[in-house]
């Protein structure tokens, strides 16, 4: 089986999965969170992407609102940047230059939360619309898991990694796209409620 095509059933097993249990629990006192993250991305694609670009610094910050103690619904943005690490004579078709070259995403996700009140574990789904280079955007999915430690009674900390793919390959290669992109970010933040 495909890896999208198990990263889709495993989608939608979760969200089948959380669905019955958001209506037999309570919503939290504060049911919006926010969120600021930072930390690297690491290109994961196969080929042309993961060969001639170096891991880059990735941002986040998502406005997350509880359906239940479990589930959240979060709505995020993402920046990161890659650069050429030298190794190629050109750039790689998928980008349009051998400078840091900037990756925007938009994300709905949701998220599975293990109630408990030291750590507490995450997992979390997405799809979105991700920009690398110039004009180039496109469908993505994300999909990771995450852990927050409660700092005082408003603020938790909190350690997330993620996949994500974007469907960017051009199947006609008539804009010189071959392949699709993949990336990691691992990032460290803040959650106030």
């Amino acid at each position: 089986m495909y890896p999208i095509r198990r990263f889709l059933l495993a989608s939608a097993v979760m969200t089948i999965g959380v669905l019955p249990t958001v209506s037999t629990q309570a919503r939290p006192a504060r049911p919006l969170a926010f969120r600021l993250m930072g930390g690297i991305a690491v290109p994961t694609t196969p080929g042309q992407f993961r060969a001639n670009w170096n891991l880059g610094p990735n941002a986040a910050a998502s406005v997350a609102y509880s359906l239940s103690s479990r589930v959240d619904v979060a709505l995020a943005v993402e920046y990161g940047s890659f650069g050429a690490n030298g190794s190629a004579p050109s750039p790689p078709a998928i980008v349009t230059s051998s400078h840091p070259t900037p990756l925007w995403a938009g994300w709905l996700q949701t998220a599975l939360s293990m109630p408990n009140e030291g750590l507490r574990p995450r997992a979390l789904v997405g799809i979105g619309v991700v920009a690398h280079g110039a004009a180039r955007s496109a469908l993505g999915l994300q999909a990771g898991v995450g852990i927050e430690r409660s700092l005082g009674d408003r603020i938790a900390g909190y350690l997330e990694t993620a996949f994500a793919y974007a469907f960017t390959a051009d199947p006609s290669r008539q804009a010189g796209i071959t392949e699709d992109l993949s990336y990691a970010p691992i990032r460290v933040g803040l959650v106030w409620r």
